[in-house]
């Protein structure tokens, strides 16, 4: 079983796959395989982003929340 990737492993991969597709001596078969694997990747930090921005905003309305219960 895969475990899955942390949003900086997923990231980082990216990084490399880039630098990679930047190659002036890339073969064009390896390039389409390469950009189809960044495409997955950014998919997958859009996601994890998205995620987390979910958990923040749910962590800032909870701290508001009971500093308005603190204030009664």
């Amino acid at each position: 079983m895969e475990r899955k990737l942390s949003y900086e492993e997923a990231f980082a991969q990216l990084e490399t796959v880039v630098g990679e597709l930047e190659s002036p001596d890339i073969n064009m078969d390896v390039a389409k395989e390469r950009l189809k694997r960044a495409a997955e990747l950014i998919d997958f930090c859009k996601k994890e982003l998205a995620g987390y921005k979910e958990d923040f905003s749910a962590i800032l309305d909870k701290e508001d929340k009971d500093e308005s219960e603190e204030e009664r």
